[in-house]
């Protein structure tokens, strides 16, 4: 690898042309920036990376801009359900001032079950056919 190589700028493609703030349920007073492919709704649901973990969080509004596009870590995924109600929002933020306590530990309460956001596991059911009868079993 040579010198040259450490200093090039990126591709125009490989820079993400959008970017969004997203709170994380830790104790952190801020939402961090991350790279997104298109720009999501605010309250938009989105799993992001978080050191070496995977975390759910929430779209809390444009990018700051204060870090470089191609140093953003990109949204892992975003979650197919409607987006936080924006009173629901503001109500964590005046929370989150009034008690003095990181916005980002206020959100956890909000999402306290990390499995509520994913879909529901599929559930394996049996019927009868119309018209064929069972054999063998009992009525019981």
């Amino acid at each position: 690898m040579s010198q040259e190589s450490l200093f090039q700028e990126p591709e125009p493609s490989a820079v993400p042309s959008h970017a969004m703030r997203v709170l994380v349920p830790m104790p952190v007073d801020k939402a961090y920036d991350y790279a997104v492919e298109a720009p999501l709704p605010e309250g938009a649901y989105v799993t992001v990376p978080v050191g070496s973990r995977e975390l759910p969080g929430v779209v809390w509004g444009e990018a700051e801009g204060t870090v470089s596009r191609k140093k953003l870590k990109a949204v892992l995924s975003v979650h197919d359900l409607p987006p936080m109600p924006a009173v629901q929002r503001k109500f964590i933020d005046w929370v989150a001032d009034y008690t003095m306590t990181p916005r980002g530990q206020v959100l956890k309460m909000c999402l306290s079950v990390p499995g509520a956001l994913e879909p529901p596991a599929p559930v394996m059911a049996y019927r009868a056919l119309p018209g064929v009868e069972a054999q063998g079993l009992t009525p019981q």
